[in-house]
């Protein structure tokens, strides 16, 4: 890691994590930005973070889990019944992203930074256990392995992502 870059880290989160003590009053100083997975109450909350952060100039390198962080059995029946609707391959081991704020994100980086982004698509793979919760990592519940899958998109990669590109 380069000096100073983890400033640049923005970690779009859950809402309920900004109240964990020491750690939760940390990421909200980092300006991380917490959702509460309702549409209607976060775009707005999104657009004004991210434009801020254009206008001020500040170099951000965002960070999301379209697919969310949680593979609990009630989420991949969620996913299944989505797979089944959308006429999707049903998978095993990860959940089909949900894109509604990936997209927004591109939109608005797109009107307000000038430069070129690029997106870099993060895998992880998990061996041994899956920890499911906060509760699991406090307890020092961890897989006995992690694998990463990186690939880097540069802007001259991406398609124009917008809604009606979808």
């Amino acid at each position: 890691l380069r000096i100073g870059s983890l400033q640049k880290e923005k970690i779009i989160l859950k809402d309920s994590l900004k109240y964990i003590p020491l750690f939760g009053w940390g990421m909200q100083m980092s300006l991380y930005i917490f959702l509460k997975r309702k549409w209607t109450e976060d775009e707005n909350h999104l657009t004004n973070m991210l434009t801020y952060f254009g206008k001020m100039h500040y170099p951000v390198h965002l960070i999301l889990f379209p697919e969310g962080t949680d593979l609990s059995e009630s989420n991949k029946k969620r996913d299944r019944d989505y797979s089944e609707k959308n006429g999707l391959p049903i998978n095993k081991y990860v959940m089909h992203p949900r894109t509604t704020g990936f997209v927004h994100c591109m939109e608005v980086f797109n009107e307000t930074y000038n430069t070129g982004i690029s997106v870099c698509d993060i895998t992880i793979g998990y061996n041994g256990k899956i920890t499911q919760g906060e509760k699991e990592v406090l307890q020092g519940d961890f897989p006995s392995e992690i694998h990463f899958h990186v690939k880097q998109f540069s802007p001259s990669d991406l398609h124009p992502v917008t809604k009606e590109h979808l």
